[in-house]
């Protein structure tokens, strides 16, 4: 997979000029693995190595995509027959009914008796979620705590609580305390044994591999700590192990069951990330380090980001960014938002200034992208999506290329602040359902406790 660009000038792509940052911008969004520019006088390639997961067998493949795609058009659209799935799908009868039978077997979907098509004669027997059918941890982990839920297939929440710890912690020692809150979360829930997983939520760059976290900004200590092997030692659980912001977006994706298949997420914190779900499924880029929205660059003489790039969006108008700027206006309490914006003046430009480069990078991640929606989220993001929202709508209307074709619309997260948990439990059972006996559920290889990427 890459990316190919036509330069217009015969000098492009040096780092610190615009056409260098927009470049870089275009990799650290789409996570490629060649970047291939030809350009008047010279072509350049960059590449990444990337991790591809495979199926023991073509056939495997093959059923294991078919029981997908069945699976996966009940949840969104059941109750339906057979007769509506072979219809949509275009599979035999024979085939989506031993599909269907697979799926009754393994529970994670019920008959709920006869259904309406509007023939004459016997009413099919409808299709279901089974809500209880699997269950699943979800755990996002930010620097000083953890949002940790039990979710069920339908994406509702059985069980969630907050763990806070000291941002200094040892990591280790965090993620004990991490596993100790899930098996007390196990424990106290009647159908533990339904649990097929947990999903990790965390800031990147991640190792598709490992699992393990890569330098990763704001959280000093954690730099080559894979949570989940850590993890699934302590809970003799299978773990699957994302960026936080793709996380989120799988679970705005679940709990949406395909009614917008397609937008792009962002998650806006400490840091900014992005998840980009392109017909129901989120796309990983080739390391699943995908749609980071936090490193397109917005202002090249700004403020130096931690991944050694200037004016970084993450660098200018993150939460981050928002308490660096306050400490240097003497205030080191920003917990009352509208408050500030009341008394304080430079409080109210921050916002503007903010609002701008997100509506800036969010633009520019649409004219790649060419999405409908922006779903907007993440870390304290309700208290001020006020000040921000309305210019990148602005921003989106105005400068959206596609804009006269159809306008992008933006709205802000139905999940809140635990989109990342929630999402993260949902990450479950978007990489390992459906499980059946004689599918190709559950195909990725072991390595030290994290499942490989199955895409």
């Amino acid at each position: 997979m890459f990316m190919y660009c036509q330069a217009r000038d015969q000098v492009f792509g040096t780092p610190g000029t615009p056409s260098g940052s927009c470049l870089r911008s275009a990799v650290s969004t789409l996570n490629l693995g060649a970047l291939k520019i030809l350009g008047a006088v010279s072509m350049v390639e960059c590449y990444a190595d990337g991790v591809a997961a495979g199926w023991k067998s073509p056939q495997q493949r093959v059923k294991w995509l078919n029981e997908r795609r069945i699976f996966q058009r009940i949840r969104q659209r059941g109750p339906l027959s057979r007769v509506d799935l072979g219809d949509e799908t275009g599979l035999s009868a024979q085939t989506v009914g031993v599909i269907v039978r697979r799926l009754l077997d393994s529970q994670v979907i019920v008959e709920t008796g006869p259904t309406a098509h509007g023939k004459v004669g016997k009413q099919p027997i409808g299709l279901a979620i089974n809500p209880e059918g699997a269950l699943a941890v979800g755990c996002n982990i930010e620097r000083d705590g953890a949002d940790i839920t039990l979710v069920d297939l339908a994406g509702q929440v059985r069980q969630e609580t907050t763990l806070p710890f000291a941002a200094e912690m040892a990591a280790v020692s965090a993620l004990h305390q991490i596993a100790k809150v899930v098996q007390s979360l196990l424990d106290q829930d009647p159908l533990h044994d339904k649990v097929i997983g947990l999903g990790i939520g965390t800031p990147g760059p991640i190792d598709p591999v490992s699992g393990a976290m890569v330098d990763p900004p704001h959280f000093a200590g954690w730099e080559g700590v894979a949570p989940g092997t850590i993890l699934t030692q302590n809970l003799h659980l299978p773990v699957v192990v994302d960026n936080d912001a793709t996380a989120a977006a799988v679970g705005e994706a679940w709990r949406l069951r395909g009614e917008q298949p397609t937008f792009l997420y962002c998650r806006w914190g400490v840091g900014i990330g992005g998840g980009l779900i392109r017909d129901a499924e989120v796309f990983p880029g080739l390391t699943g380090n995908v749609m980071e929205l936090g490193h397109i660059v917005v202002n090249p003489q700004g403020t130096l980001c931690h991944c050694g790039a200037m004016g970084c969006l993450e660098a200018e108008a993150s939460w981050w960014a928002l308490m660096r700027t306050a400490a240097l206006w003497g205030q080191t309490d920003v917990s009352d938002i509208a408050g500030l914006v009341a008394s304080q003046s430079w409080v109210g430009s921050w916002f503007s200034r903010a609002a701008n480069y997100l509506g800036q990078a969010l633009t520019t991640a649409v004219n790649l992208m060419d999405v409908d929606r922006v779903v907007i989220g993440g870390y304290h993001f309700e208290q001020v999506q006020n000040w921000l929202l309305p210019t990148i709508q602005d921003w989106l209307a105005a400068y959206a290329f596609r804009r006269k074709v159809r306008p992008v619309q933006v709205q802000p997260s139905d999940l809140g602040e635990k989109a990342g948990a929630i999402g993260a439990a949902t990450l479950v059972f978007q990489r390992w359902l459906p499980q059946t006996r004689d599918g190709g559920a559950m195909l990725g290889e072991e390595t030290g406790g994290i499942r490989e990427r199955v895409t």
